[in-house]
């Protein structure tokens, strides 16, 4: 799948020129307040350290929810007597892959935010690589940890129906009034009439929200035993999928590490605040006093395992840089497994990635956005298609004479700008179509 977009705000301007429509891609080095006529955001700078929002979030849920702790201890109770008794499940690469459909809700201030559906599928390719040992980089993983590595069975699948039995995408997008958040305001970004998006049946569905998130994290999951209606994980639009994301959390690995919270693993070092008495709870990680960051080199000891072969940093559950994460252990699948069998077992039975009913009604059109509409002639198209299709533009004025046309080729998705400039002010009607499907939408030229 190959999508053409902007990188970072400076972005490929794609300016059409006269009446044949003829694309011409000239860079601007422009801020999107200038490029655009939006009102100029001061984003923060990419975090050059992963810190993930997982303990903050439990510490919120417990004061929100003094019961929570309750439950979360009666769940481990569970998931350890569950773990006992299927040993032989646990030990086995029977090709028993469970398959959990995902829904990616897309809630975005400005177009920067509002990702393109190829990230979306970098992400979710990305789930599958890790969480089946078929990642490119195993082969940097210490003969001594070689042994420990685990195909944990899960594969994921975008959502090919909805909760109500409708065809979908697995993407939703909404543009929200809010141009940051953190995980304070969890219950805005989870809720419709808050202004967010709500959750699809997480008895059904791994729900994932990408948002512009701040605060230096990257991005935080619920484990299990939270509220039903807060089910799931939130990621910064920044750290989620490939191109065009934040390096060195350009991998997508934000979200396998979220996901592993989700299925309630936790850090690899216990949250202990640097002593040696907090766990991770399961056998085979070992004892580890901290996080580490960056790319550390093998081996690393520290006073939790001084001796050889030392911590497991290049663990999933670490903090360490996306290029340097490469592992599940047995002992982590064994918990995932639990966690899935104990309070997420509606997964294993959910229809979501099966095809809706009326399959031959889906639309090639996903979604369409211009702006800013009123605007001085320069506006920014953004196009995104459920299938490759060819994709034709035309401008008729008032009187409905044609003022302007391209075709676009076939194309899944377009962000460009159609310079319209030269059109006097006033009143003009955008004309797409793209495949099967044909929509208008108003232009205003001041």
């Amino acid at each position: 799948m190959n999508v053409t977009e902007p990188d970072g705000v400076e972005g490929a301007v794609v300016k059409v020129v006269g009446m044949t429509g003829r694309i011409i891609i000239s860079i601007l080095l422009l801020l999107p307040s200038l490029l655009w006529g939006q009102s100029a955001l001061t984003p923060e700078d990419p975090p050059q350290q992963r810190r993930c929002g997982h303990y903050e979030y439990i510490e919120m849920l417990t004061e929100q929810d003094p019961e929570f702790p309750a439950r979360r201890a009666a769940l481990e109770e569970e998931m350890n007597r569950w773990i006992m008794e299927n040993a032989e499940i646990i030990n086995s690469e029977s090709s028993s892959v469970i398959t959990i459909p995902v829904v990616v809700h897309i809630l975005y201030f400005n177009h920067i935010q509002n990702i393109p559906h190829s990230r979306v599928i970098e992400q979710i390719d990305r789930l599958n690589k890790d969480f089946r040992r078929l990642n490119s980089n195993l082969s940097g993983i210490p003969a001594a940890f070689a042994h420990l590595v685990a195909d944990v069975e899960f594969e994921f699948c975008l959502a090919r129906r909805d909760p109500q039995g409708n065809w979908t995408n697995g993407v939703t997008r909404r543009q929200v009034s809010q141009p940051s958040f953190t995980y304070h305001d969890d219950h805005i970004i989870k809720s419709t009439s808050q202004g967010g998006q709500s959750i699809w049946n997480p008895a059904r569905y791994l729900n994932i929200w990408v948002v512009n998130l701040t605060g230096g994290v990257l991005g935080y999951a619920q484990p299990p035993g939270g509220n039903a209606t807060t089910d799931g994980i939130v990621i910064g639009y920044r750290f989620f999928g490939s191109t065009g994301a934040s390096p060195p959390f350009n991998h997508g690995r934000t979200t396998v590490h979220e996901v592993g919270h989700w299925f309630n693993l936790i850090h690899i070092w216990g949250d202990d605040n640097g002593a040696c008495w907090g766990s991770d709870l399961v056998h085979d990680t070992p004892n580890q006093a901290s996080e580490f960051y960056g790319c550390p080199t093998f081996p690393q000891m520290d006073i939790c395992t001084p001796d050889s072969p030392g911590v497991m940093f290049m663990n999933y559950m670490d903090y360490v840089n996306d290029d340097c994460m490469m592992m599940f252990t047995h002992g982590q699948k064994a918990r995932m497994l639990a966690a899935l069998n104990v309070f997420r077992p509606g997964l294993k039975n959910s229809n979501g990635c099966k095809p809706a009913i009326n399959v031959e009604e889906i639309p090639d059109l996903s979604s369409l956005s211009v702006f800013p509409n009123p605007g001085n002639g320069l506006f920014r198209f953004e196009l995104i298609m459920n299938t490759d299709a060819e994709i034709h533009l035309t401008v008729v004025n008032s009187l409905g004479q044609t003022v302007w046309d391209d075709n676009l080729g076939v194309r899944q998705s377009v962000y460009e700008t159609i310079d319209l400039q030269h059109l006097a002010p006033g009143f003009y009607y955008l004309s797409v179509s793209a495949g099967g499907s044909r929509t208008t939408q108003k232009l205003i030229i001041q």
